[in-house]
């Protein structure tokens, strides 16, 4: 069996003993009058009911409140304060037509209450009680429907903000996911092809160079170790509740000696240029130059191992990040088959998102060149200064 809340239990119990006071004759010439509460009794019961069934609720109290009038059944009670209740609560709850129509279907017995009061006046003041009672009954119902159809309002309201809310999230949460996507792309990327590169390396001179292989294992043994630091890192995020690594900043400019070092140990000839005063730079779009040069070596490695390649940092209004490569001197070992096809566009949208502009484009000698601009924390407060 469906009860109604307590709440509403107790609202149409208080709401009827208000109603019987007020506009009925508990107390008749001939002793108490309890007709007009056994009348009551079931028109306000089905009222706790009236958050659930809207409409019929207001129909029941529609019928209860003409009765009386039409018959002057039970004698001396005009129930009142039900229909107005029901009213609210099919403007509040309902749609703007069914508010309409209940607010519409007032009006009859309003026009019966305001000729009632009219026909009992005492003699000489039947137009002082037309007007009063024309004044009085209307606004009553108005100013409830329209008490009604605010609170529909600011439910309606509530709830489209908790909508955008929801929506504001599903996007933040799925541009986290990018994110994540691309650091795992560029930590994975980077170290297992080096690895690879390391391993095919050593796995040529294992019989005829064996101290050479061994340094090619424990680069192996190293970049394995930094990936997985990387990682642990990067999972740390997903763990706010975790101690340990969470907090950790993202790798920036600060480490690009390291990298260069990873990648030098290789064998590949990496130049490292520096122009200009530096500035200084938000961290996360430090960390977006980071893997923009990180990204150029691993692409170089990939696609053609043995050239030389350099990085050029150069300082001004904006930072420029170029690495640049000459032709692959012979095929890839192995690290060409790791490409998704997903670094260059991942970090054109990096590069997008830090407010700068992405490049690529081959060299006249048949090398390649990927370059990128990127403000610089003094450059972006003069943007966004206005």
């Amino acid at each position: 069996m469906i009860r109604p809340p307590p709440a509403d239990v107790l609202t149409a119990v208080a709401l009827a003993a208000l109603d019987l006071v007020v506009f009925s004759q508990l107390l008749a010439p001939w002793g108490p009058n309890f007709l007009p509460v056994a009348y009551a009794a079931p028109a306000y019961a089905a009222l706790a009911w009236r958050r659930r069934w809207p409409v019929p609720v207001f129909a029941i109290m529609w019928v209860h409140g003409m009765v009386p009038l039409l018959t002057q059944l039970p004698p001396g009670y005009r129930p009142t304060l039900g229909l107005l209740l029901a009213l609210l609560t099919v403007a509040a709850h309902r749609p703007a037509r069914d508010a309409a129509m209940a607010l519409a279907a007032t009006l009859l017995p309003m026009g019966f209450a305001v000729a009632e009061e009219v026909r009992t006046a005492p003699a000489g003041l039947a137009e002082q009680a037309l007007i009063v009672a024309g004044v009085i009954l209307p606004l009553a119902n108005v100013s409830t429907w329209g008490v009604g159809r605010w609170v529909s309002a600011s439910r309606a309201k509530v709830a489209e903000l908790d909508r955008r809310r929801a929506v504001d999230a599903e996007a933040a949460a799925a541009a986290e996911r990018v994110r994540l996507a691309r650091e795992l792309h560029d930590i994975v990327a980077h170290a297992v092809t080096l690895m690879i590169l390391q391993a095919a390396g050593g796995r040529r001179v294992l019989h005829n160079a064996p101290t050479r292989a061994e340094e090619a294992l424990r680069q192996i043994e190293e970049l394995g170790g930094q990936a997985v630091a990387e990682l642990r890192r990067l999972l740390a995020v997903l763990r706010p509740g975790d101690d340990g690594e969470h907090g950790q900043a993202r790798p920036g400019l600060d480490a690009l000696d390291q990298l260069l070092t990873g990648v030098r140990a290789t064998g590949a000839e990496v130049g490292f240029v520096v122009e200009g005063e530096q500035a200084p730079l938000d961290p996360s779009v430090s960390t977006t130059a980071y893997r923009i040069v990180q990204e150029g070596l691993t692409n170089t490695a990939r696609h053609a191992p043995g050239t030389a390649v350099t990085v050029r940092l150069r300082w001004g209004r904006e930072l420029s990040v170029e690495i640049t490569n000459g032709p692959a001197l012979h095929p890839p070992a192995g690290g060409g088959g790791l490409s998704t096809g997903h670094g260059l566009v991942g970090l054109a949208e990096r590069v997008a998102v830090a407010g700068g502009r992405f490049e690529t484009s081959p060299t006249d000698d048949g090398g390649f060149r990927l370059s990128a601009a990127l403000p610089t924390a003094d450059r972006q407060a003069q943007v966004e200064t206005p």
